[in-house]
């Protein structure tokens, strides 16, 4: 006859022996453990965080000076279909270079890459309005489209025109409205420049200085040198000397798309998305060099202990909290059932 009690005891031994028999690999458990902390403390740095950075609305900037896919594909999950309407702003020195559309008008353009992309999306109002000069900037009509259109897509060619055809105009403060309604605001490269709070420029003796910009995405930081590419020293050195620790430098790689929405900003598109954090950043360097190393008065002074992140498709960066944060398991499963591994990098 089984005896049940007796078989009871020995599987609850075996259990026992086998579960202190289990040895994990070095560091483990520790990674284990640590993980679901850092899980508990960023929930809880989120919801201290207050408001989110963006309070309402969406940013896609592109590092390109055309719209690829992703930003367009974006545009529509973000507004919710397909049935919008597309304003084309170009600003500055490329509305000169427009003859086809008048400043001020709302010519179709078919032949602009930006109305290209929307309407191989199925996107059928898509109009394009130059505005060569402040003048047409200050247009009270097209400052009420703007401000309803689902979603608005800058363009420019040279910076600092293009910063002075809009700083303060009523398409200035149309843009802060589209997004405060929720609606989308794209910006192709230089164009994306422009939105940050600060773009640094070239300044007198090699040194550099920082402008302010139309602060559509405040507390960003940006290095704006005039027809050409910063080397990436430059480009930290630039963006390292002019961070406060309220600040958030950013650099997007040619073909790199992100989408900034509340507290989050996602890196898509084909490139990485640098992106530099001043909270401890320092111009002396008093800890890491000795005084009689530090650099005579007038040199470049240098940049130490400059927090770094690089990320590329996928990834994201929490705008608060200066965390970075993988994808979800949701959406990489997604990317690479689809044949995109972009999203899921190895």
């Amino acid at each position: 006859m089984l005896n049940l009690e007796r078989l009871s005891d020995i599987t609850h031994e075996l259990s026992s022996n086998l579960i202190r028999s289990i040895v994990l690999p070095r560091g483990l458990w520790r990674r284990l453990t640590g993980h679901a902390r850092r899980s508990r403390d960023a929930a809880a740095a989120d919801a201290a965080a207050g408001e989110p950075y963006l309070r309402s609305g969406t940013v896609i900037l592109c590092g390109s000076e055309e719209v690829p896919h992703d930003a367009v594909i974006a545009a529509i999950h973000r507004v919710g279909g397909r049935d919008f309407r597309v304003i084309v702003l170009r600003a500055g020195e490329l509305a000169e270079k427009s003859p086809e559309a008048p400043a001020g008008s709302h010519g179709s353009q078919a032949g602009s890459p930006a109305v290209r992309a929307f309407r191989k999306y199925g996107i059928p109002e898509v109009h394009t309005v130059n505005l060569p000069g402040r003048a047409a900037a200050e247009d009270s009509a097209l400052a009420a489209r703007l401000a309803e259109a689902e979603v608005v897509v800058l363009e420019a060619g040279e910076i600092a025109g293009a910063l002075d055809t809009l700083m303060g105009t009523a398409v200035h403060r149309a843009l802060g409205e589209a997004l405060g309604r929720g609606h989308v605001l794209v910006a192709t490269r230089p164009a994306h420049l422009l939105l940050a709070e600060r773009l640094v420029i070239p300044g007198a003796g090699g040194g550099t200085s920082a402008v302010p910009g139309l602060s559509l995405l405040p507390g960003v930081v940006v290095h704006a040198p005039p027809g050409r590419q910063p080397s990436p020293a430059g480009l930290l050195h630039a963006l390292g000397t002019h961070l406060s620790p309220q600040h958030l430098g950013m650099e997007l790689d040619p073909g790199a798309v992100l989408v900034v929405r509340g507290n989050e900003a996602q890196v898509l598109g084909d490139g990485a998305v640098t992106f530099a954090d001043g909270r401890e950043t320092s111009t002396t360097c008093d800890e890491v060099l000795p005084t009689r190393d530090q650099p005579p008065p007038g040199d470049l002074p240098p940049v130490c202990s400059l927090r770094l992140h690089l990320l590329v498709p996928g990834y994201s960066l929490n705008l608060r909290t200066r965390r970075p944060m993988a994808p979800s398991r949701e959406s990489a499963q997604a990317a690479v059932a689809a044949g995109d591994r972009s999203a899921f990098p190895a």
